[in-house]
C-alpha cells in the first residue's frame, strides 16, 4: 500500500530525476513539500543526510509550544496563556462555563497559519468557546520534514499537559475539550488525547499526515484516543493517510481529490481543504454523509448503503450519536477560480479541452503554449512504471540550444554555444548592438510563439542580437513538476552563455535584457541571480503561477536585474498573483483579457502577453499605464492615481526612469492593442 511512488511524490513531490539542478543536493533527500497554506518549501527527508553546516534549530515542547487563547470578548487580539503560570490564566478571557477547543497546526505551520484563523473564526461564528491555537511553529517550520514529523509526541505531550493545567485551575470537565489537528498536527491531536486517556469528548483528525507514518506507527491517530475520534480524509494516499483512522473516517469525494482543485499535483489543495470543510461544517453543517459497508468500497467507488447516515464534522460533534465506520459524501465546488487555477496548471487543462482518453488512465489531452492539444500524465497517483514511460533525462549543459538571430539572419539561425567562444565569435554576433534574450515556457521549444513573435518585432525597429533559448528538451514532458524544478538550470547555463559572450566579444552586460514567458520568466530570473543582478533589464511575461510561491528561491525577484518588468495577464490562473518585479503591470486588471471570449483554461490571456510586449517594442502609441496606490486596489478593481504614469514593456525598457510600483492599463480587445 505504502508505494515508493507515494514517497516519491511526498505531498505531491517531485521524482528525483526532474530535480535537476547543476549543483543539486543529493536526490535522495531533497524534495519540493507544501506546507498547510500550499507555499512550497525545499525539505531534506533524508534523517540520515542533514547538512551539519545548518544545525537543526532546538526545539523543546514545554517551552516553546505557544498557546494562544480567543474567545468573542478577543476574537481577533490572542492572549498568550504560559503553562503553569495561573496567572496568565487567571488574568484571560478564559471562561470555565465555555466549551474549550483546540487547534493544532501542521508542518511547516506557525500558530497564525491559515487553518487556525479559519477554525477559530468557525468556532467564535458559532458561540462562546474557548479557543487555543496551538503555536509549535519552532519545531515544526524546518526543511528537514523527519524532525518535524518525530516532534508530534512531545507536542502532544505539552497539549495533555496544558489541558491538565486548565482544569486544575479552573475546574473544567475534561469532556468539554476537543481538539482539531489538521496534517501532522491530527497526530499531535492524538498523542494529547492519549496521554488524556481518552477522556476528551472529540478529536478530529483533518487530513492525518501520511509520509513518514503507517499502521504501526506508535505515535499516529488512533480511534481510542477520544471519547469520540473522527479521521476526514480529503487527500488520502498522497499527503494524507488512506486508511480509515477514527473511529468514523469520512471520505469526501471518495477522500483522494477535491472538487475545485482539478489537476491537483502537489496535493496541497485537496490537502488543505480538510480543515475549510470543518470550519463549515461547525458553522451551519449540511455535510450529510452516507455509511459504507467497507474502506474497499471507498477505494472502489462503489458505496452499499449500511445504516444511517451521519453529519461530517459539526458542533457539537458526533460523540454519543453511535457514529462510526466509514463514510463519503459529495461536495460542491468551493470556488471556480480555486478549480481552475490548478485544474489549468500552466497551460493546462480547460473543462471542455480536458477530455480523458480513458475514465480511469492518468493521461488528458492539454493544450500547450500555442494551443495545441497534447497527451499528458496528470495523476499524481500514478508514475511511471515502465522502463520506456521514465522522465526522460534532461542535462540543461548540453541540451538547451541557444539561436541567434541578426538582421543579417533573421530567418536562419546561428546556433552559439556556452562552451564554445568560438561559436560567438564566428557569427553575427555584434557586441555594438543590444542583446535579447527571449525564453519559453512550460511544453514549448524552438518553434515558441514567444519567440518569433517578440524576434520580428525587435528585428522591425533596430539592429539587435536576438538569442532564442530552446529548451524544449527539459520543458516538453508529461511531468509539469520536472519542467517546474528546471528553471534554476535551465537558468545557469543561460547565465554561461551571457559569460561566453562577454568574454568573446566584450560586449557589455548592461546592454542585455532578458525576457521570459511563464515558467521562462522565472528561468529569465534565476540567469539574473546567476548575474549578480547586473544584466540591464529582467521582464517577466505572466511569470507561471503554479508550484510558485513568495519565499521560494527560483522565484522571480526584484532584485535580479538593474530594472525588473512583470506583466500579469492571467494572475491566480496560470500567471503568479503577486507583485514580483521592481515595476508590475496589470493590463485590463492583470486576470482576463478582452478577446479571449469563454477563456476558460486561460490560455488566451496567459499568452495575450507575449502579443502585449512584442507590439510595445515597435509601437508608437504605446501602453500607457497609471500607477496604483498598491496591489490590493488592483484586485478591488479600482486604481487611485499615485505617482508618474509609465509605459508597459516598450524598448528601450524603463530602466534608469525611476518607474516602480503597481500599474494598471486598459488594452483593445484585437490588434493593434495599445491605446496610448
Amino acid at each position: 500500500m505504502y508505494k515508493y511512488s507515494a514517497v516519491l511524490l511526498l505531498l505531491g513531490l517531485v521524482a528525483a530525476a526532474s530535480a535537476a539542478s547543476l549543483s543539486a543536493p543529493a536526490p535522495d533527500s531533497w524534495m519540493l513539500i507544501p506546507d498547510g497554506n500550499g507555499r512550497l518549501h525545499l525539505a531534506n527527508l533524508n534523517p540520515y543526510n542533514m547538512d551539519e553546516t545548518v544545525p537543526e534549530p532546538h526545539f523543546t515542547a514545554a517551552t516553546d509550544t505557544i498557546f494562544r487563547l480567543y474567545t468573542r470578548s478577543n476574537r481577533d487580539t490572542p492572549q498568550v496563556v504560559t503553562l503553569n503560570n495561573a496567572g496568565s490564566l487567571s488574568g484571560s478571557n478564559f471562561n470555565a462555563a465555555h466549551p474549550t477547543r483546540f487547534i493544532i497546526h501542521g508542518w511547516n505551520n506557525d500558530g497564525f497559519s491559515e487553518v487556525n484563523m479559519i477554525l477559530k473564526d468557525a468556532w467564535l461564528d458559532r458561540g462562546d468557546f474557548n479557543v487555543f491555537t496551538v503555536d509549535w511553529g519552532v519545531g515544526a517550520q524546518t526543511i528537514n520534514y523527519p524532525f518535524a514529523r518525530a516532534r508530534v509526541g512531545a507536542v502532544g505531550n505539552v497539549v495533555s499537559t496544558f489541558i491538565n493545567f486548565l482544569q486544575a485551575n479552573t475546574g473544567i470537565t475534561f469532556a468539554s475539550v476537543s481538539i482539531a489537528g489538521h496534517s501532522l498536527g491530527a497526530h499531535a491531536a492524538g498523542n494529547a488525547g492519549f496521554f488524556q486517556f481518552g477522556r476528551l469528548n472529540t478529536i478530529f483528525g483533518m487530513d492525518p499526515a501520511l509520509p513518514l507514518f503507517s499502521l504501526d506507527s506508535n505515535d499516529r491517530l488512533t480511534l481510542n484516543d477520544a471519547q469520540y475520534v473522527e479521521s476526514i480524509h480529503t487527500n488520502a494516499g498522497l499527503l494524507g493517510f488512506d486508511l480509515p483512522l477514527g473511529q468514523a473516517s469520512f471520505y469526501p469525494n471518495g477522500g483522494r481529490t477535491q472538487p475545485g482543485c482539478g489537476v491537483d499535483i502537489t496535493g496541497a489543495c485537496a490537502h488543505g481543504r480538510a480543515y475549510e470543510f470543518l470550519a463549515e461544517s461547525i458553522v451551519s453543517g449540511g455535510f450529510t454523509s452516507v455509511r459504507c459497508g467497507s474502506y474497499d468500497e471507498i477505494l472502489t467507488g462503489n458505496c452499499s448503503v449500511q445504516g444511517a447516515s451521519r453529519p461530517m464534522g459539526g458542533e457539537p460533534s458526533n460523540f454519543g450519536t453511535g457514529t462510526e465506520g466509514v463514510f463519503t459524501l459529495s461536495t460542491l465546488v468551493a470556488n471556480m477560480k480555486a478549480a481552475t487555477v490548478i485544474l489549468s496548471v500552466l497551460g493546462l487543462v480547460a473543462l471542455g479541452s480536458a477530455a480523458p482518453v480513458e475514465s480511469n488512465h492518468p493521461w488528458a489531452l492539454i493544450p500547450d503554449g500555442n494551443g495545441r492539444l497534447r497527451l499528458i500524465n496528470v495523476n499524481p497517483y500514478d508514475v511511471p512504471k515502465g522502463d520506456n514511460e521514465v522522465e526522460p533525462l534532461f542535462d540543461p549543459l548540453t541540451d538547451v540550444v541557444f539561436r541567434l538571430y541578426t538582421r543579417r539572419n533573421p530567418v536562419h539561425p546561428q546556433v552559439i554555444r556556452w562552451n564554445d567562444a568560438g561559436s560567438v565569435s564566428g557569427s553575427n554576433f555584434n557586441p555594438a548592438h543590444p542583446t535579447r534574450f527571449l525564453i519559453h515556457g512550460f511544453l514549448e521549444g524552438e518553434d515558441a510563439s514567444l519567440h518569433w513573435a517578440i524576434k520580428d518585432h525587435f528585428i522591425r525597429v533596430g539592429e539587435f542580437n536576438i538569442v532564442n533559448v530552446d529548451w524544449g528538451a527539459g520543458s516538453q514532458t508529461i511531468n509539469y513538476i520536472a519542467a517546474r524544478n528546471r528553471v534554476g538550470a535551465v537558468g545557469e547555463v543561460i547565465s554561461r552563455m551571457i559569460n561566453t559572450i562577454v568574454s568573446a566579444t566584450g560586449a557589455s552586460r548592461n546592454n542585455i535584457n532578458l525576457i521570459g514567458h511563464s515558467l521562462g520568466a522565472h528561468v529569465a530570473a534565476n540567469a539574473g541571480k546567476h548575474q549578480n543582478g547586473q544584466l540591464n533589464t529582467i521582464i517577466g511575461l505572466d511569470p507561471a503561477g503554479p508550484l510558485f510561491s513568495n519565499g521560494q528561491a527560483d522565484l522571480f525577484g526584484a532584485n535580479d536585474a538593474q530594472y525588473t518588468e512583470a506583466i500579469f495577464t492571467n494572475a491566480g490562473l496560470l500567471g503568479f498573483d503577486q507583485p514580483l518585479a521592481h515595476a508590475n503591470f496589470y493590463p485590463n486588471g492583470g486576470r482576463s483579457q478582452p478577446g479571449c471570449i469563454l477563456d476558460v483554461a486561460g490560455i488566451c490571456a496567459h499568452n495575450r502577453v507575449n502579443n502585449f510586449y512584442a507590439e510595445s517594442v515597435s509601437s508608437s502609441v504605446g501602453f500607457r499605464s497609471t500607477r496604483c496606490a498598491n496591489h490590493a486596489e488592483i484586485l478591488q478593481g479600482r486604481c487611485t492615481p499615485s505617482g508618474a504614469n509609465a509605459n508597459m514593456g516598450g524598448e528601450p525598457s524603463n530602466r534608469g526612469r525611476g518607474v516602480n510600483g503597481v500599474y494598471f492599463l486598459t488594452t483593445n480587445s484585437n490588434s493593434p492593442f495599445a491605446q496610448g
